[in-house]
């Protein structure tokens, strides 16, 4: 099928192959930005969410503050402000379960539907509450708590649209939106506090503490505001606590607090109630005002997206039109092109193809005289080959027997100084043999000196008797001790006996033993004189080893040497005769490629002549 199309068709579809990719590509990035516009307009819908649980907590607190006033004891507070403000809260509701109702059907998470079944729940309570207030038939401690009910369930909608949120710069405003809520939230709370105390006229520990702890709770709210929030949300809140508002707040909290001190409450109820509502108005006024920048923000993110999704479309329409027409150009000058480069290719061929055939008879020639070279040079080597194995065997040997030369010698080092040693081991067992001698002569002195003590003794012990017994019973005691001394010279005289008999036995083996050691000194030296001898005809033997070893060696190296450079000769003519055969095969491959180009060339004047002739006819 594809031989039956004309040239200009198989050229416009092969440029048309990277449109289809570039089609490919483009409907992909179109289909990204389709989804990064689909993740604008759910980001747009939890913002707006966020926005209005915002409004209707705002709503919510408001009415609170004349739900309380209106059924107060005193019964001071305005039904028609009441009512008006009922309206307004209304709408935001109605607004809130709209805005959910949608998130909930694109797939919300399964906490935001518990929140919404519970906002429903709680703003039913709302309604029935709100008939009883308006009817005055409830008091503000039944209605303000399920205004606080409707507050607690809504509250955590804005937190979860945050953690739902995946672009950051949304996701940090979201976040301080839920600060500013709570912010809000606990100014409502101390308000209500003070508002009991001075009405009380008085301040409780308990008051006072729950009032200390809502104000920590402001603090930490509006640190996190001004770290979340951008620079001009940031500029908004801090106007707010440099505005007189705020400072009156704060002056009459200090004064109302000092109460618990002093005993003296200083602060109305009326002054309390309409300094805090302004400050509480003013941070209505700007969470609103963060509510609408927040929205602009996602609509123009929104748009953005829309637009690079448009733009993205009408490019790729755009790029697919331009690649078309641009195919059909450049494939009817491809045409022209390839005819007028084979007439141009054909002459260029002929010359080739002779210059080829005279370079395939001059590598014929040159590759007949290398493979001769090859041939000699092959025998040379192999002689050679065997030249070095014979030198290297030759050295092996001398090697060899100068090692056994050198082991010899080590040997009679080795015996030479066995003799001495053994030689001053003897000489050391006749010194200590003479020394032992000495000592026993010693010893036979001292013997004699405890014999003579022992017979001293025994005469003593005699004399001692004698005059035991001259005295009767009084020395009879004495006698038994004396008989006592008496025995013991006895025992000492007959061990110094023994030990006479055991010395003079040990001063014979000892006379004995130095002969002997003076005979073994005479045989070690006449030993050593023989090794040394013997060491001298092996050093001898040695030397003519260690210079045959050294002319086996030069005989080797030479004979390695010469191998070496025919092994590198006979590389050589490997190498040269490979080069001979590739430029053969060269040559060979060169004729062949030019008659291949004469034949596509006149291919080529075919087909652009027989696309000429049909588009002429």
């Amino acid at each position: 099928m594809i031989n039956r199309l004309t040239l200009i068709q198989k050229l416009v579809a092969m440029v048309l192959l990277p449109t289809v990719v570039l089609v490919f590509f483009a409907f992909q990035d179109m289909s990204r930005k389709r989804a990064v516009s689909h993740e604008m307009s759910r980001l747009a819908m939890l913002a707006r969410l966020s926005v209005a649980t915002s409004d209707l907590i705002d709503s919510l607190e408001r009415e609170r503050g004349l739900v309380a006033g209106l059924l107060a004891e005193d019964a001071g507070g305005d039904l028609g402000q009441y009512s008006q403000e009922r309206d307004r809260t209304d709408q935001f509701i109605n607004n809130f379960l709209a805005i959910m109702d949608s998130v909930v059907a694109t797939g919300a998470d399964q906490r935001l539907l518990e929140v919404q079944r519970d906002a429903i729940q709680a703003i039913e309570a709302l309604r029935r509450i709100r008939a009883e207030t308006a009817a005055r038939r409830t008091t503000a401690i039944e209605a303000v708590p399920v205004y606080s009910d409707l507050t607690s369930v809504l509250h955590p909608t804005i937190t979860l649209v945050s953690n739902a949120t995946s672009d950051a710069r949304i996701k940090s405003m979201l976040l301080s939106v839920d600060y500013l809520v709570n912010l809000r939230m606990y100014a409502g709370l101390e308000r209500a506090g003070l508002n009991m105390a001075c009405t009380l006229g008085e301040m409780d520990s308990g008051i006072f503490q729950a009032v200390v702890e809502v104000n920590a709770r402001q603090a930490t709210y509006r640190d996190l505001f001004l770290a979340h929030a951008n620079e001009e949300h940031a500029q908004l809140l801090r106007t707010a606590l440099d505005s007189s508002e705020a400072a009156e707040v704060t002056n009459l909290r200090g004064q109302a607090l000092d109460a618990l001190e002093s005993g003296e409450m200083v602060v109305t109820a009326e002054h309390w109630w309409r300094a805090s509502t302004a400050w509480i108005e003013m941070l209505s006024a700007t969470g609103r005002s963060v509510s609408e920048s927040i929205i602009a923000t996602v609509d123009d993110l929104q748009s953005a997206a829309n637009r690079e999704a448009a733009v993205s479309l009408f490019l790729t329409v755009a790029a697919i039109l331009i690649a078309v027409l641009f195919s059909t150009i450049v494939a009817r000058n491809l045409g022209r092109s390839l005819l007028e480069a084979s007439v141009t290719t054909h002459g260029s061929a002929t010359q080739i193809l002779s210059a080829a055939q005279q370079l395939a008879a001059s590598t014929s020639e040159t590759a007949t005289a290398i493979n001769q070279t090859s041939t000699t040079i092959e025998e040379i080597r192999q002689t050679s080959s065997i030249a070095a194995s014979k030198a290297e065997t030759t050295l092996e040997m001398a090697n060899e027997s100068k090692a056994a030369t050198t082991e010899a010698l080590d040997a009679v080092s080795q015996g030479h100084q066995s003799m001495q040693t053994i030689r001053a081991g003897v000489e050391a067992i006749a010194s200590n043999i003479v020394e032992l001698s000495e000592k026993t002569v010693r010893i036979g002195e001292i013997v004699e000196t405890v014999k003579a003590i022992a017979e001293q003794s025994n005469l003593l012990a005699v004399n001692a008797s004698i005059e035991a017994a001259k005295a009767g019973d009084h020395g009879r005691g004495f006698a038994v001790v004396a008989s006592e001394v008496k025995t013991l010279a006895q025992r000492s005289s007959e061990a110094t006996d023994e030990i006479r008999s055991i010395l003079a036995e040990i001063e014979s083996s000892s006379n004995r033993a130095v002969m002997i050691t003076e005979q073994g000194v005479k045989k070690v030296e006449q030993g050593g004189v023989l090794i040394d001898e013997l060491g001298q005809a092996i050093e001898n033997l040695a030397r003519v080893i260690e210079e045959n070893s050294d002319v086996a060696s030069q005989i080797s190296l030479t004979a390695n040497q010469q191998h070496a450079g025919i092994e590198e000769i006979d590389e050589a003519m490997r190498s040269l005769k490979a080069a001979a055969s590739d430029n053969a095969a060269g040559a060979e491959q060169l004729e062949a490629i030019a008659e291949q180009i004469m034949v596509a060339r006149t291919k080529i004047a075919q087909i652009v002549s027989g696309q000429r002739s049909g588009q002429e006819e």
